[in-house]
């Protein structure tokens, strides 16, 4: 069973809270840390904004992908391969859209294999790192 889990920003604080996603009858979403077999432990008001759903995919150190996560690698050459991570209504999937050099632009299906294989890093998200989105030539 694939695992099901959100993140957001705090609404007071800015900090990254983890766990279900529930919205309230005033519109507000709120993000429920698990604890100890599922139980609920708080319920925290997010950024509706931020808010995140993981891929069920690690890059190559372990660390859970999440939509809005940028993700890169260095290629045989030793360019830069920097993606962002979203996911496409249309196709029903997540996907990876390559954010630097001449084919900037263009996406395709997020796959496990391909992350391990090209040896991919989350390195920040669109939130806290805006600048790693900037594209261009290499």
């Amino acid at each position: 069973m694939r695992e099901i889990l959100f993140r957001g920003k705090r609404a007071d604080n800015g900090q990254w809270v983890y766990g279900d996603l529930i919205h309230t009858r005033g519109g507000h979403p709120l993000i429920c840390a698990r604890h100890n077999f599922g139980s609920v432990v708080e319920g925290v008001e997010v950024d509706y904004n931020t808010v995140c759903q993981y891929t069920g995919m690690i890059d190559k150190n372990g660390n859970k992908i999440f939509e809005g996560d940028i993700i890169e690698s260095h290629s045989l050459s030793g360019d830069i391969a920097r993606h962002r991570i979203g996911f496409d209504e249309s196709m029903g999937c997540y996907i990876a859209t390559l954010l630097i050099g001449r084919q900037a632009g263009y996406f395709f299906q997020l796959g496990q294999k391909w992350l391990i294989e090209c040896g991919k890093v989350v390195t920040g998200n669109v939130y806290d790192n805006p600048e790693q989105t900037k594209g261009g030539e290499l």
